[in-house]
């Protein structure tokens, strides 16, 4: 089930069931910070302008910050545009623990003790001990391999029948390549371990899909085929297997063995008291990382091609093209020190963020603009305000090539603050490489069939991409 039948599905349990809901919100109405709030339908709340297309654009005419209302959340969502005040909220005490579907979702990720829900110093402990083994220079070490991957997932895609005349869907192939790329992240050159990861994706699948049940009305659960009992079986099974490869790991590592993986790295990480993390704590990083990288990186990549076959000018592509032609040998360095491939990756997150905002929860009490916002508060801080300029949806590389009317400081793909993405380097990683790839020894072409629009939950734009080898 997609993102749009969730919410659809979601939206009509709300408007049978939320009557409750609905009294308790009016009830509390007095107790909300005097911040304007968007006019709202009865039980429905703002989710058919949140499911509009044009949402993302119309938010420019709205004040800021402005209550709006989902159904299934438990209150108003504070929506927070102005770049400055989203770094200003970003930068308060908040937790990323679900606010939407069941609770015992959040067990999923590890609960409030994993990376994923934990808040405060145990929080800022957890990231400390991680930080490490998501630098640059660890995605450095793992380039060779990730090339590969790249390389061989562009080849699968143009030997699909369908590549050279109607076009495919790019999605899936993405989908595999995102998680392996967290496999390999993980596990690095160790062929074996990295193969017992790689063999853990189908369980990941259902716990993707189970995710997505938690978010449907229980009584559903019947209709699904126990989708959420078979999310926390693949769960079960997959941290299992991560504490072995973990315990194999550090053995080996207790024998004098060398590794420079993100695994060697949280098993050698070290707080300030000399704690140390879990093998549990380490199989739920695992987990959250495939959980925030996984439809994310695979749905921008999916946009990013139906950017190169219908948006880009043949000028800017040309340009592109020359700069990775340049490249010679394709390295980290070449990619990291690449200021049009930069700029084309930095434009197609501006232009199409697949995930403009997240809802936090404020776990303290703040003040924004003179109005306390209380503890317990949802809100979301937009990162995609760069795509209301004038002339915005047009995609021009020279925003990122000295164009001085661009304010560059309001470009936060990835949000900001102590809750900013743990794997953005991975992804940016990621993303270059398959474009560079793609550059190097392909042809994309626009396919035959309109384009897909999905505007609820993590977005999308896709239409049929032809390939073929040069």
């Amino acid at each position: 089930m997609d993102s749009s039948a969730i919410f659809a599905v979601t939206a009509i349990a709300s408007a049978i069931g939320g009557l409750a809901l609905w009294a308790v919100q009016r009830s509390s109405k007095s107790k909300e910070p005097t911040f304007p709030s968007l006019p709202k339908w009865p039980l429905l709340g703002n989710i058919l302008d949140y499911a509009d297309a044009s949402f993302t654009k119309r938010i420019n005419s709205y004040p800021t910050p402005v209550w709006f209302s989902l159904p299934g959340f438990m209150g108003p969502i504070l929506l927070v545009h102005d770049p400055d005040q989203a770094r200003y909220v970003s930068s308060k005490a908040v937790s990323s623990r679900i606010v939407f579907g069941e609770p015992k979702l959040t067990t999923l990720f590890g609960g409030y003790e994993s990376i994923f829900g934990a808040t405060g110093k145990e929080h800022k402990r957890l990231r400390v001990l991680s930080m490490k083994a998501v630098s640059k220079n660890a995605m450095k070490q793992q380039f060779p391999l990730l090339q590969d991957l790249a390389r061989e997932t562009l080849e699968n895609m143009a030997r699909n029948p369908k590549a050279e005349t109607q076009g495919i869907s790019c999605l899936p192939h993405f989908q595999k390549l995102a998680f392996n790329a967290i496999c390999i992240f993980m596990a690095g050159g160790d062929e074996a371990q990295l193969n017992q990861l790689v063999g853990l994706y189908d369980d990941f699948i259902d716990i993707s899909h189970g995710f997505k049940a938690m978010f449907l009305p229980p009584f559903l659960e019947y209709f699904n085929g126990g989708l959420k009992a078979k999310a926390f079986e693949a769960q079960a099974r997959i941290l299992t297997k991560v504490s072995e490869i973990t315990n194999e790991r550090r053995c080996a590592m207790e024998d004098g063995n060398i590794y420079s993986d993100a695994l060697s790295s949280l098993i050698e990480a070290r707080d300030e008291n000399g704690s140390s993390l879990s093998d549990r704590d380490i199989g739920f990083m695992f987990l959250v990382l495939c959980g925030a990288g996984f439809e994310t990186t695979s749905m921008q990549l999916t946009t990013i091609f139906y950017f190169i076959t219908n948006m880009v000018s043949n000028t800017d592509l040309e340009a592109l093209q020359q700069e990775v032609d340049s490249f010679g040998e394709l390295s980290e360095s070449n990619l990291s020190q690449s200021p049009i491939l930069n700029a084309f990756v930095k434009e197609s997150l501006r232009i199409f963020n697949v995930a403009p905002f997240v809802i936090r929860i404020a776990t303290e009490d703040f003040t924004l603009d003179g109005v306390n916002v209380p503890a317990n508060s949802l809100f979301a801080a937009f990162h995609e305000r760069g795509s209301l300029i004038e002339g915005g949806e047009a995609f021009e590389l020279k925003r990122y090539l000295g164009d001085p009317s661009f304010d560059k400081d309001e470009f936060m793909p990835f949000g900001t603050g102590e809750r900013r993405c743990l794997g953005f380097q991975l992804a940016m990683l990621e993303i270059k490489i398959v474009i560079a790839e793609l550059l190097r020894g392909f042809v994309a072409t626009k396919g035959v069939g309109k384009a897909k629009h999905v505007h609820v939950g993590t977005r999308l734009i896709e239409s049929p991409v032809c390939i073929r080898p040069k």
